[in-house]
């Protein structure tokens, strides 16, 4: 009967515990589910900066490839210049 007895009261604790360990789980899951909800708040409201960035980007490659021509066309110019400077020196003195 002693040993029944033990037997029950062990088990008792022993359920007490996994009862103790399945709410810690429940708690931990609910923070989990907390945060998480927090981070898809965080990441629909950073959506439109984040076509923003990638419109603004667009652009800056767009004025990187403009600025790259204008120097091409004017080093054209600056070389047609330097070979004919002598032409348009001698029409600029008579």
């Amino acid at each position: 009967m002693k040993t029944l007895f033990e037997n029950n009261a062990r088990d008792a604790k022993s359920r007490q515990d996994l009862d103790d360990a399945v709410r810690n789980l429940q708690l931990s899951i609910n923070k989990m589910d907390t945060r998480l909800e927090n981070v898809e708040k965080s990441l629909a409201e950073s959506a439109p900066t984040i076509e923003e960035f990638i419109t603004i980007k667009h652009k800056v490659v767009g004025a990187g490839l403009f600025g790259k021509w204008v120097w091409a066309g004017a080093g054209i110019i600056i070389g047609i210049l330097a070979a004919a400077r002598r032409e348009i020196f001698a029409g600029f003195a008579s």
